[in-house]
């Protein structure tokens, strides 16, 4: 009788492909620079690989190529170049309706709104992060916010004045910081140079700055200084530089910014209403000492160094900071001190087990791997 072939008595265990939760990040035009756009980016890549999601990106009112370059395998998705306008940048928040994801973020006032109101009862969380300080909003958009921002998961704000604002009529909301990466080794010398950077417009206070360095005696000690950044006060700042009898240099916006905070020895932050200052935090952690006014943003990060802070509009104040850091020689000690606060505070690594763990607190936590469909 011929012997037959044994058989496996056990099927083959069926395969699984891993599915990770799906998440999308609504930017509004990831071509116009900006410190959201990089912190869009930032976050894309915190919960691509800290925290194992999914991670779609849209620029939900532009086709035009993403200023900042995104981490490999982050899908991004434009708007289309035919579809311009409000009503076709509603229709794309709707269509979102129909894919499943599991968490929406947005990041400006505006288009929080419209977000929330656009996914609403679609079963997919809506995290609202306000980058703006809530007080430059208009009256309108203050109206709405009270109104639909209790309709969203949560919302996330920068630094403790926003902080008090919105828990007045809203019952969960956080305070979640930038992430702010690790800067490329800082030169052991650095240059008898000032900097500001920024966008070239009134509220940033370019004009306390030249009028801070008028007040010194640094340009008579060999200090040098440098404007970074585009915008339409460029010409009236160049005027004042020269009213002021100052040699300022104006460089226009670049991508290769840490080489300006590789070669700086200080940063001023003239800003009159600033919510976080990505641009204090970068030169901090790439090794420039601040010295900045006292809004809310630079507040908070600036807390344990009160010493740097000047009250917002007080330049001679600002000017006595820049002069007093100047005299010290050796800012190495205080250098240090800086960079291992931020660091501490603010690190992708800490910034991404804040949103673990607020993601997790909701009524459906986010796993970081979930198994889904099975391959046939």
């Amino acid at each position: 009788m011929p012997r037959t072939a044994p058989t496996n008595a056990y099927p083959a265990a069926p395969r699984y492909e891993v599915v990770r939760p799906a998440v999308v990040f609504v930017g509004a035009d990831l071509s116009t620079g900006g410190g959201v756009n990089k912190v869009i980016r930032d976050l894309s890549a915190i919960f691509s690989s800290q925290l194992g999601l999914d991670v779609t990106v849209l620029s939900a009112r532009s086709a035009a190529r993403p200023t900042y370059e995104f981490p490999t395998g982050t899908k991004i998705e434009f708007a289309s170049k035919e579809a311009k306008g409000l009503l076709a940048y509603i229709r794309m928040l709707l269509s979102m309706r129909h894919r499943r994801f599991q968490y929406a973020f947005g990041f400006w006032s505006q288009d929080n709104i419209l977000l929330a109101l656009a996914l609403l009862g679609s079963g997919t969380k809506v995290v609202l992060c306000e980058h703006a300080p809530h007080e430059l909003a208009s009256w309108g958009v203050r109206v709405l916010r009270r109104l639909i921002y209790p309709l969203a998961e949560l919302v996330t704000v920068l630094n403790t004045n926003d902080l008090a604002y919105y828990r007045k009529f809203l019952k969960r909301v956080a305070l979640v910081p930038n992430p702010v990466p690790a800067a490329p080794p800082a030169r052991p010398l650095r240059e008898k140079l000032i900097i500001a950077i920024g966008h070239l417009v009134p509220l940033k206070g370019f004009e306390d700055f030249l009028r801070a360095v008028r007040t010194t005696q640094l340009p008579a000690h060999g200090w040098r200084f440098a404007i970074i950044g585009d915008g339409p006060e460029l010409e009236r700042l160049r005027c004042l530089a020269r009213a002021l009898g100052l040699n300022v240099e104006f460089v226009p916006q670049t991508c290769s910014i840490h080489e300006w905070y590789s070669r700086a020895t200080m940063i001023a932050i003239t800003s009159r209403v600033e919510s976080f200052s990505l641009v204090l935090a970068e030169a901090v952690a790439a090794g420039v000492v601040p010295a900045a006014y006292a809004t809310s943003g630079p507040a908070d990060l600036l807390e344990s160094f009160p010493e740097l802070l000047a009250p917002a509009g007080d330049y001679r104040r600002l000017g006595e900071i820049l002069t007093n850091l100047a005299e010290a020689g050796d800012l190495s000690d205080r250098r240090a001190s800086l960079r291992k606060s931020f660091e501490t505070r603010f690190s992708p690594d800490t910034v991404g087990e804040q949103w673990r763990a607020l993601l997790r607190g909701g009524s459906r936590p986010v796993a970081p791997v979930q198994c889904g469909k099975q391959i046939t």
